[in-house]
């Protein structure tokens, strides 16, 4: 069972708010959002996957060096791990285009 104590750490821990606070503004401001916008999106990652992992790992391990950069690791940590999803992905689609075209 949960205690008081680490309910209380995980409702006040600075992630919570933070994700509390773009929940409630995204919520009630009605943005519309073009669905080519949100492809547009996805092929510049897509396009731009290696350097998402290169800029990812770089600031995860400036954040480890750094003693007032605690904040930034897990969001450093985030970007890294979704660039080398990306770019592991992007890798194998590469593979085996060319593997088909070589059939």
């Amino acid at each position: 069972m949960i205690s008081k104590q680490r309910l209380k750490e995980a409702v006040t821990h600075p992630t919570t708010a933070v994700v509390s606070v773009i929940g409630a503004i995204t919520s009630s401001v009605w943005l519309p959002i073009d669905p080519g916008i949100l492809g547009a999106f996805g092929a510049t990652l897509w396009a731009h996957a290696g350097t998402l992992f290169s800029a990812g790992s770089a600031l995860t391990f400036v954040t480890r060096l750094g003693t007032g950069m605690a904040w930034l690791q897990p969001i450093a940590l985030g970007i890294g791990v979704s660039g080398a999803i990306l770019y592991a992905a992007k890798l194998l689609d590469s593979f085996f285009d060319d593997f088909q075209e070589r059939l």
